[in-house]
């Protein structure tokens, strides 16, 4: 029994996708910045277990494409606190946006939220009269929005989300940060959750490996089979959900 509960907690360290980059490294003041950050926006639950940081251009279509993904995650797992990263890099208007967006924040987080999710669900190339209708769509008070837009403080916002960026490899939209993984493009939602669980299941495996089973753990992650395992196993939603419910029933 003990040996199968490892495999279980193996499977969610080694899984990975071909074409997942996993970026480890940085300092902390990078890992502050990706997830500590109180200029940022937050959804979801504030206090989720997991953080899940993402870089978007409201102009770029596969930030479209991955939006109804993301909010079904959110809505599918209370436990997630979301972290929104303004990159604007689809021109002027684009940077527009990212200042209208910021702006509306000021008005308060969930007008912010309001205001970014009207700007995903809209289709076409964006211009300032298009964002300030959208503002208005949202809800917000469009003059006081404009007036708060020439904060400098939102420039200075942009330009280190951008910085942020460049340091971990970033150069384009969307991608993500997971735990320690970093993934880019429009990704599918299975992918998402088996990665959230993933990094949920860090803190537990790393509890383990302080306690008697050090050894075990370490040999079953060596497994040869193991990788293939996790590839097939986690292609279900039920193992998904094992690993949901796992740490919750047997995390002493």
């Amino acid at each position: 029994m003990k040996r199968i509960i490892l495999i279980a907690i193996a499977l969610t360290v080694i899984y990975s996708d071909n074409g997942y980059a996993r970026d480890k490294g940085g300092g902390p003041e990078i890992i502050d910045e990706l997830f500590k950050d109180p200029t940022s926006p937050v959804g979801g639950n504030p206090n989720g277990d997991v953080t899940i940081v993402e870089f978007f251009d409201y102009q770029c279509g596969y930030c479209k494409v991955v939006f109804p993904r993301i909010e079904k995650l959110l809505i599918d797992d209370s436990n997630l606190r979301f972290v929104f990263k303004e990159m604007p890099i689809l021109g002027p208007n684009s940077v527009f946006a990212a200042r209208a967006a910021l702006a509306a924040r000021k008005q308060g987080e969930k007008q912010y939220v309001a205001f970014h999710k009207v700007m995903m669900a809209s289709r076409g190339s964006l211009n300032k009269a298009s964002v300030l209708r959208f503002a208005t769509d949202a809800g917000l008070d469009v003059e006081r929005l404009k007036g708060d837009m020439e904060d400098d403080n939102i420039n200075e916002m942009i330009r280190r989300n951008l910085k942020l960026a460049d340091a971990l490899s970033i150069n384009g939209t969307p991608a993500f940060v997971i735990g320690d993984t970093i993934v880019r493009g429009a990704v599918d939602l299975l992918k998402l959750k088996i990665l959230v669980e993933r990094a949920r299941n860090t803190g537990f495996r790393n509890q383990l490996l302080k306690t008697g089973w050090k050894r075990e753990l370490r040999t079953v992650l060596r497994i040869a089979t193991i990788e293939k395992l996790a590839k097939t196993a986690a292609a279900t939603d039920g193992f998904i959900k094992f690993l949901q419910d796992y740490p919750k029933h047997h995390h002493q």
